[in-house]
This record gives C-alpha cells, sequence and structure tokens, in this order.
C-alpha cells in the first residue's frame, strides 16, 4: 500500500510538471492535463483508503498486525 502511495504522488507531480512546462511553451490551458493526472491517481489513492477503512471494519488484520503476529514468541523453560 505504500508503494502504491508513494508511485501515485510521486507520478502525478511528474505528470504536472512535464504537462505545464509544455502549456507554457505553447501557451495553453494546463487544465485537462491536471484535471486527468489528479482524476486518475486521486482514485488510485481513495480505493487504498477505501480498502484499508473496510479491512479495519471487517476485523481483518492490518499490515502492521501482521507482521507483530508473525514473529515467534520465545518459550520460557524453567529448568
Amino acid at each position: 500500500m505504500k508503494c502504491v502511495v508513494v508511485f501515485c504522488i510521486a507520478y502525478v507531480v511528474h505528470i504536472i510538471e512535464y504537462g505545464l512546462r509544455i502549456c507554457e511553451e505553447d501557451s495553453l490551458s494546463p487544465n485537462t492535463i491536471v484535471t486527468a493526472a489528479i482524476a486518475f491517481f486521486g482514485s488510485e489513492l481513495i480505493i487504498c483508503m477505501v480498502k484499508r477503512i473496510w479491512a479495519k471494519e471487517d476485523g481483518a488484520k492490518t499490515e502492521a498486525e501482521t507482521e507483530t503476529a508473525e514473529k515467534p514468541k520465545e518459550i520460557k523453560r524453567d529448568c
């Protein structure tokens, strides 16, 4: 999940930067490029958020809980 979020934000920034540079050279309005980039990757981020919320409501374990649950517990033995 964290990788998807970082990728979406980085890619949106890259697309917007590139689009603004092209629009500045051609004297065009950057509205369509910015709207399309934010809509597509913004919806991806919303889907990730909704998945995480529904997982918590259903009682499913989150990533942090599964990592802590997989660690073996030490058994104390009195000899």
